[in-house]
């Protein structure tokens, strides 16, 4: 029905990764990196008025891996 929600926003400002990084590490109450030093973000949101916006999110996390593992990039 054309009503996907997600959006993707690419993170390359320092400070912003930094500080996701830390409430990331955080949430899992771990002291590492758990972008394990990538120089970008990509952060999925999806509007939670939609029914299907979890299942929309994680169709958009799992082809861009799948499409990530066609070019030969681990994720």
């Amino acid at each position: 029905m054309c009503k996907q929600s997600p959006i993707i926003l690419v993170v390359r400002d320092p400070e912003i990764r930094a500080t996701l990084t830390r409430l990331n590490a955080a949430a899992m109450d771990m002291d590492i990196d758990p972008f394990y030093g990538a120089p970008e973000l990509l952060v999925m949101l999806a509007n939670k008025a939609m029914p299907t916006y979890t299942y929309d999110g994680s169709l958009v996390m799992g082809n861009m891996m799948n499409a990530a593992a066609d070019l030969g990039v681990a994720s």
